[in-house]
């Protein structure tokens, strides 16, 4: 998932949190989190991305 704003649309759904593979603390989705008071884990890379994605009980937004 691409985090720029066009994906703002995503705090409409009543998401419980958000996980992406890029990212830092001062990216968009980051802020957004934070202003919304959203549980978030931003940046994680591709080996923990991937592990959390392919778990039992996780979901995956795609576009």
């Amino acid at each position: 998932m691409k985090a720029d704003p066009g994906f703002d649309w995503i705090f409409a759904k009543n998401i419980s949190g958000l996980i992406t593979k890029y990212g830092g603390v001062a990216s968009h989705m980051s802020i957004r989190c934070a202003e919304f008071g959203i549980p978030a884990a931003i940046g994680c890379g591709d080996k923990i991305y991937d592990f959390i994605c392919n778990c039992q009980n996780s979901f995956r937004l795609q576009k």
